[in-house]
């Protein structure tokens, strides 16, 4: 880092419900949910500790004393700022906003998503523009066929966001959006100068959307977009807020050896086997496995494409394709 450098601050969004994730984020906050036997929250923290943050910060409201635990026992260096109601996206930067220093900026990152871009170039491009807003956005949207037989996932962000030919961000889908303008979409990832902050309400709930426009309206190319070319490869994006998301992104680790962080090198075969975890010799699974820790599998199962978490049991005689197995 530069003698100009400024300083990074990390800001994690992790106060969701996981609403799309019930019954399991009942139990399990989102922000807990593991990938090859660790967290988001970890994993998304490691990547901005890397990214060259100094101090983290994370809002919480549901099962928020679960990841504070989780991150005492993992030493991580997070300052927590707890929502008594949910503030959005929006509400949720601005309580935390005042941590960034003059001259600062943040890297923003939802707890749902992990991805293989950096925030390295995204920086540069964004100190370069003077924005005080820049988006990592992610070019078109792929569809594929997943899961069970007529379903469907995305393996990228909708396309919401209208960036123009110079990089500014001209508004979003249904607000604002010129007619014909270039859809991309916005990856949850992010890079905000101090100089936002004061856009940003503290204590009050609102949507990062009409913040956004606000700031476009008051001062054109403050809001910028950032698209990663060929220097990021071809980046790996995934969301894990869905049931069929969440298993999609195991298939695409452990059957598809894609790449998403340096954390998350896939086992040799599409088998994850936790410590403690213990499969029949008579149970089949094709596919792809992950079993947690302390899992168990009885005889006779038949498992295709199934995620069990830690403690979770698997009845012998039991079918099953597509599923999130966890305890109780």
């Amino acid at each position: 880092m530069t003698s100009d450098a400024p300083v990074i601050t990390g800001i994690i969004l992790a106060a969701g419900r996981g609403t799309r994730m019930e019954p399991l984020s009942s139990r399990v906050p989102k922000a807990l949910l593991p990938v090859l036997g660790r967290p988001l929250f970890g994993i998304i923290a490691g990547k901005l500790l890397r990214e060259g943050a100094s101090s983290l910060h994370a809002n919480l409201f549901h099962l928020g004393g679960r990841i504070r635990e989780y991150a005492a026992l993992e030493g991580l260096p997070v300052t927590f700022h707890q929502e008594t109601e949910l503030l959005d996206t929006g509400g949720g930067i601005g309580n935390m906003a005042g941590a960034i220093p003059r001259g600062g900026i943040a890297l923003i990152h939802n707890c749902d998503v992990i991805s293989s871009v950096g925030f390295a170039q995204a920086i540069e491009t964004h100190r370069a523009s003077g924005a005080l807003f820049t988006m990592i956005l992610a070019g078109g949207r792929e569809e594929r066929a997943s899961g069970p037989e007529g379903s469907r996932e995305w393996r990228l962000p909708p396309p919401h966001v209208a960036l123009s030919g110079a990089g500014e961000i001209k508004g979003f889908a249904g607000r604002g959006a010129p007619e014909g303008a270039v859809m991309l979409g916005y990856t949850g990832m992010a890079v905000m100068s101090h100089g936002a902050a004061r856009y940003f309400p503290v204590g009050r709930k609102a949507g990062l959307v009409d913040i956004l426009i606000s700031m476009i309206e008051k001062r054109p190319a403050s809001v910028m977009g950032y698209l990663p070319g060929v220097e990021a490869g071809s980046p790996s994006w995934a969301e894990a807020g869905t049931p069929s998301a969440y298993i999609d992104l195991h298939r695409r680790i452990l059957s598809e050896r894609e790449f998403f962080d340096p954390a998350l090198e896939p086992p040799p075969l599409p088998l994850y086997a936790g410590d403690g975890c213990a499969i029949d010799p008579l149970a089949e699974w094709k596919g792809f496995l992950y079993a947690g820790r302390n899992s168990s599998i009885g005889r006779g199962s038949r498992l295709e494409d199934c995620v069990l978490l830690d403690g979770a049991s698997v009845a012998p005689g039991t079918s099953a394709r597509s599923r999130i197995f966890f305890q109780g």
